[in-house]
């Protein structure tokens, strides 16, 4: 997608504005959402983002909006999806939650954004070194309610979610950092899959081609991003591999 290439409009905002991702928007397939943010991610974790015209992106949004993508994440301060895949304004549907967990709002807010918004991918995103993983890492080997554990009254729900996660026996013996990145990673798994599972909205996008769902990790040390490749859906093995 050249409009979203490292190289590409470096030095020409207004041209950058002008071939943005929501006139792209008909022609993008998820396999080219998919690489679009690969590519954004690479150029954020190399210090090489694109200089964007934000007041001129406030102007060509005003109207309306066309994103790429539905990005479901945690709330961690570090993670911020528009900076960490170098997006603009209009150009993705963020969802955030601790611990990048499933509810029916989360749920009707991805269905939203691809049937309504007409988003091409859903990423589901989790994290290394989690605090919601963690504080349920925490609870399964420790007992205790989550107000106990962090004085949040109304935690409980998403630490049981989390805690679907959990191997008690593969992760007995892991150490506690290991452990935790490792959860967050089963995490992002179980939570494509129940996106799916749960919503016939989401099979209908998927099973029309009009949409792909995968996971990924970002590594809060480098800013890197991993795309779960062999667990997505709605992408061929050559599309995984290319992207």
């Amino acid at each position: 997608m050249t409009g979203f290439h490292e190289d590409y409009a470096l030095r020409d905002e207004v041209q950058y504005v002008d071939y943005s991702a929501r006139e792209q928007y008909e022609r993008a397939a998820p396999a080219q959402v998919l690489e679009i943010l690969r590519l954004g991610n690479a150029r954020f974790a190399s210090g090489q983002r694109i200089n964007r015209d934000l007041v001129r992106q406030v102007n060509a949004t005003a109207d309306g909006q066309r994103p790429l993508a539905v990005v479901l994440s945690c709330i961690d301060s570090r993670t911020p999806v528009e900076l960490v895949f170098d997006l603009g304004l209009g150009d993705v549907f963020s969802v955030r939650i601790a611990g990048n967990v499933l509810s029916p709002r989360v749920l009707g807010s991805i269905e939203y954004g691809c049937a309504v918004g007409g988003a091409r991918l859903v990423v589901v995103m989790g994290h290394t070194r989690c605090g919601a993983v963690t504080a349920a890492v925490e609870q399964a080997q420790n007992g205790g309610s989550a107000r106990e554990l962090t004085g949040c009254q109304h935690l409980g729900s998403i630490l049981a979610d989390l805690r679907r996660s959990i191997d008690a026996d593969a992760d007995a013996e892991a150490p506690k950092e290991a452990l935790i990145d490792a959860v967050a990673r089963r995490n992002v798994s179980v939570v494509v899959e129940r996106i799916v599972a749960e919503s016939e909205t989401v099979r209908r996008l998927l099973e029309a081609g009009n949409i792909a769902v995968i996971g990924a990790l970002y590594d809060v040390t480098t800013g890197n991003m991993e795309f779960i490749e062999d667990e997505a859906l709605g992408l061929t093995a050559r599309e995984r591999a290319a992207s």
